[in-house]
């Protein structure tokens, strides 16, 4: 398998966690983040926050990284400081697809399942 093939495996896999269910990429965030407070791995989640418009989260681990990046409509009221609406979610892939696929079967086996039965 050629480096890009393998980069590529991962993309696919990301792009469909995101279209099954755009709860599932909010899913795998909090799965990402249980294990970092968890275990001793070199695991390393960063959340940049711009006012209300948009977040990044920067999932890295030794041999592939997740990055999403989600971008807010302005909120209703003036006082208001939250999130307003979602408005575009990009979710890219680096690294090596085949540890991401097996991160997923033993992190999240009913996607890594849901995943196997449409390749």
């Amino acid at each position: 398998m050629t480096k890009n093939w393998i980069e590529e495996l991962g993309q696919r896999l990301v792009d469909f966690i995101q279209v099954k269910d755009s709860a599932n990429i909010d899913y795998f965030i909090e799965l990402v983040n249980h294990e970092c407070l968890s275990d001793d791995t070199n695991t390393l989640i960063k959340i940049n926050r711009k006012l209300s418009e948009s977040i990044e989260y920067k999932i890295t681990y030794p041999t592939w990284s997740v990055h999403i990046y989600r971008s807010f409509d302005q909120p209703e009221g003036e006082d208001d400081l939250g999130f307003g609406i979602k408005n575009n979610e990009q979710v890219t892939f680096e690294g090596d697809g085949d540890d991401f696929k097996k991160w997923l079967l033993d992190n999240w086996k009913e996607m890594h399942e849901e995943y196997e039965k449409t390749s």
